[in-house]
Formats: structure tokens, sequence, C-alpha cells
């Protein structure tokens, strides 16, 4: 993108930020799970930059498809 537009990734940003803010108003445990989570976003953001992927709550649903996937494929097969 030009250097006046901002990119995806930094519309992304915005929301983790936000999102990262509300992490000292949950339990400790679900905290870290999902901080490690929103750590991960980044991939998704890429993946879906690349596609031309303009909206930037799609990478992060994208991101916890993937990851609900993951979950069930252990759950399902026992390995990851």
């Amino acid at each position: 993108m030009g250097r006046t537009t901002p990119s995806l990734k930094y519309y992304v940003n915005m929301y983790l930020e936000r999102w990262r803010s509300l992490l000292p108003l949950v339990d400790p445990g679900i905290r870290e799970i999902v901080g490690e989570l929103l750590e991960e976003v980044d991939y998704s953001a890429s993946l879906l930059s690349y596609k031309g992927v303009v909206d930037p709550l799609e990478p992060l649903v994208f991101h916890l498809l993937l990851k609900i996937a993951e979950l069930r494929k252990k759950y399902e097969y026992g390995r990851v």
C-alpha cells in the first residue's frame, strides 16, 4: 500500500490493542490463553493481506477458525 494508506495489519493491530486492554479484566488463566492467541494473529493477517483482504476483522475471525480446527483435530485424532 501507499505511504499514506494504512495497511490491513495496522487496522488489525488496532483491534488487537483494544482487546489486549481488556485482558486485565478476565481470569488470569483465560488471560494467558487469550494473550497467546492474540500474539499469533499476525500469521493470519499476513496470509489474508496477501490475498487482498481489506476487512480488519476477517483475519481475526479466520485465525479463530484455524484455532478451532486445530483443537478439533487434536480432540478427535489426539494430535495437532
